[in-house]
C-alpha cells in the first residue's frame, strides 16, 4: 500500500522540495570566479585573501552616506523560482550605530542602480532583529521582526564564523542562522539572477564560503488547489474519521472540497483583551489594514497573519504602553481569506478573519 502524509495546521497537501541544483559554490580560492575587487578605495576596500571575501567601510554612516552596493550574476540562477542562499560569514569590526549583514537577491545593476534594479534585501541586525525591504527605483519595508530570543537560546555570536540561509520556498522568505529558522515572511518572488551585499555601516566581514542553489521539487508529491479534489491511497486504518471523503474499492479514495476539511481557525475559540473586541479597519483591505485593541498593561504584542490553509503569511513584534492602541499593518498577499492573530505578552489570543480584494 502507498500511505499518504499529511502536512501542516489545517489540512493542505503541498509540493515537497528536498533536491537542489548548486549553481555557485564558492570558497574565494583564487578568485576563480572573478569577484570585484576594491583593495585601494578611499571609502570600502574589497579584497579575497586566504579564501575569503573581506568587505570594509571605514567611516561611520553619519560621516559619509555612501553605501556599497556589491552583486554577483550567477549563471543558471532564477531567483523567480525556489532557491537556498547559504553565507558563511563572521563579523570582524563595528563601530556605526547598529550593526547589520544584507543579503540581496534579485536584478542588480553596477551602471544605475535607481533605474534598474529591482531586488530583496534581508537586514539581519546583530542586536537581533530581521527587515524584508524590497527595492525598486525606492526602498519599500516589509516588515521587522524581533528574533532577539532565538538568537540568546543558540548563544549567537556575529564574531564567530556563523552559517546564514536564505530559502525561498512556494513565496514564502526564510531565514535560517546556524540551521535554526528565525524568520519566515510571504513575497512576491522576482526573476532575477544575482546575489549581492549592501554595505552601509563602518565596520567588516568576512566571508568564506557562499553556496546557491536552486531547489528542485520532488516528482512523486502534487500541487493541488483548494477546490479540487485529491485521490491517494492510504491503508484503512490510517484514514482520519474528519475528512470528507468517498472510498473507492477499500484502497482508493478521494478527498472533496480540500478548504473545507478543517474549520476555519476562528471556530476553534475566541479570547478577547478584557473583553475588548479587536477592531481591523478596512475590512475588506487592498494592501493594507489597521489594527485597533486595547491593553490593560505594558507589554510586547506579537501579531501574526494565516491564510485560510493555515500557511503562516506575515509576523509583526511590538511593544505598547497600556491603554488603546493602533497601528498599521502592510500585507502584500494574494486575493482571499486571512486570519489575524494578536498575542500579548500574556499569551491573551484575539483572532479575526480579514478578506483581500483586487486593487
Amino acid at each position: 500500500m502507498i500511505k499518504s502524509h499529511i502536512f501542516g495546521i489545517l489540512f493542505f497537501v503541498t509540493l515537497c522540495y528536498g533536491q537542489e541544483k548548486i549553481v555557485l559554490n564558492e570558497n574565494f580560492n583564487n578568485n576563480r570566479n572573478s569577484w570585484d575587487l576594491r583593495p585601494t578605495s578611499k571609502e570600502f576596500k574589497v579584497t579575497i585573501e586566504k579564501g575569503v571575501l573581506h568587505l570594509e567601510k571605514f567611516h561611520k554612516n553619519f560621516d559619509n552616506r555612501g553605501c556599497l552596493w556589491y552583486s554577483k550574476e550567477v549563471e543558471g540562477f532564477d531567483t523567480s523560482k525556489n532557491f537556498s542562499i547559504v553565507v558563511k560569514a563572521k563579523q570582524i569590526s563595528n563601530g556605526d550605530f547598529t550593526d547589520v549583514l544584507d543579503i540581496q537577491w534579485g536584478v542588480s545593476s553596477k551602471i544605475n542602480i535607481n533605474k534598474t534594479a529591482m531586488l530583496y534585501q534581508l537586514n539581519i541586525f546583530m542586536s537581533g532583529e530581521v527587515r524584508l525591504d524590497f527595492f525598486q527605483k525606492k526602498w519599500d519595508n516589509f516588515n521587522k521582526v524581533n528574533i532577539k530570543k532565538k538568537l540568546d537560546e543558540m548563544d549567537f555570536d556575529p564574531k564567530a564564523n556563523n552559517r546564514y540561509e536564505i530559502l525561498q520556498e512556494d513565496a514564502f522568505v526564510s531565514l535560517k542562522i546556524n540551521e535554526k529558522e528565525v524568520y519566515k515572511q510571504y513575497v512576491f518572488p522576482i526573476e532575477g539572477s544575482s546575489i549581492g551585499f549592501q554595505h552601509c555601516l563602518k565596520g567588516a566581514w568576512e566571508i568564506d564560503q557562499i553556496v546557491v542553489s536552486q531547489l528542485l521539487p520532488i516528482s512523486r508529491n502534487i500541487v493541488i488547489n483548494e477546490t479540487d479534489s485529491l485521490k491517494i491511497k492510504l491503508v484503512e486504518s490510517q484514514i482520519p474519521n474528519a475528512l470528507n471523503v468517498t472510498t473507492i474499492d477499500n484502497t482508493e479514495l478521494t478527498i472533496n472540497n480540500v478548504a473545507a476539511i478543517s474549520k476555519p481557525i476562528e471556530e476553534q475559540g475566541l479570547k478577547v483583551f478584557k473583553k475588548e473586541e479587536l477592531v481591523i479597519y478596512p475590512n475588506p483591505f487592498k494592501e493594507a489594514f489597521n489594527v485597533k485593541f486595547n491593553l490593560d498593561k505594558d507589554g510586547s504584542v506579537d501579531l501574526y497573519v494565516f491564510s485560510i490553509h493555515g500557511q503562516l503569511m506575515k509576523t509583526e513584534n511590538k511593544y505598547f504602553h497600556k491603554g488603546e492602541q493602533s497601528f498599521l499593518v502592510e500585507l502584500n498577499v494574494p486575493i482571499g481569506v486571512y486570519i489575524v492573530r494578536v498575542i500579548t505578552k500574556n499569551n491573551e489570543n484575539l483572532y479575526k478573519r480579514i478578506v483581500r480584494i483586487a486593487d
